[in-house]
């Protein structure tokens, strides 16, 4: 099983929905596949609270912009200590578009057996690839947020990097250094970048609208 993990915040609840409509459509009880949403909640006492209905984990983790490393780390830690059977996750975000979702299932089922892909960028925003005393090896190209998959194999070595998820900004460039740094190898899919890409608030706020009152 794949199980998609995919970030959300309490502020943009709105794509959240969109997000729950769409997956939940394109998976349409793909027994290959799964998903949950997670978000982050500080002043919980518990590591996780999951709600079945809205298929939302909420983490203790902080829900803003500089914790996306720490909701990442603690969605694998969760899908790996519930699910059965996982042969890998795929992390993406709230405000992405999937324009061909049976391609778009297709071209991760079919490269399953890879320990790290999806699109690449090149080097770090704003050309500074260094963050809290870390320097990032950003010469060599990384997985971009919008979309990454990472193996059982490369969520085992995550999941021994803890320190580094909690006290780094970047969450793509995270996943990329501790696995670039743990001898695995990213694998760049040109394929997904003409099946999903990256949408604004506003555009998903459109396209929720006009799903609701299509139905």
């Amino acid at each position: 099983m794949i199980v998609f993990l995919i970030l959300i915040c309490e502020k943009r609840y709105k794509l959240y929905e969109y997000q729950f409509i769409t997956i939940s459509k394109i998976l349409n009880q793909n027994k290959k596949f799964d998903f949950i949403f997670i978000k982050g909640d500080l002043n919980q006492e518990e590591e996780f609270i999951y709600c079945n209905n809205t298929k939302i984990l909420t983490a203790k983790c902080g829900d803003d912009y500089h914790s996306l490393p720490s909701k990442v780390y603690h969605g694998m830690k969760y899908i790996m200590q519930t699910f059965e059977n996982v042969e890998g996750i795929f992390k993406t975000d709230d405000d992405i578009i999937i324009t061909n979702p049976e391609m778009f299932l297709h071209n991760i089922y079919t490269r399953r057996n890879n320990d790290y892909f999806g699109l690449k960028w090149a080097r770090c925003r704003n050309n500074d690839n260094t963050y809290k005393g870390m320097v990032y090896p950003v010469i060599r190209p990384y997985m971009g947020g919008l979309g990454y998959y990472v193996s059982k194999k490369s969520i085992d070595i995550i999941l021994n990097n803890k320190t580094i998820y909690d006290n780094h900004f970047f969450e793509d460039i995270c996943t990329y250094y501790v696995l670039f740094t743990n001898n695995i190898k990213c694998t760049d899919v040109r394929k997904l970048a003409r099946i999903m890409w990256a949408s604004t608030p506003e555009d998903i706020i459109k396209r929720l609208n006009e799903i609701k009152s299509d139905s």
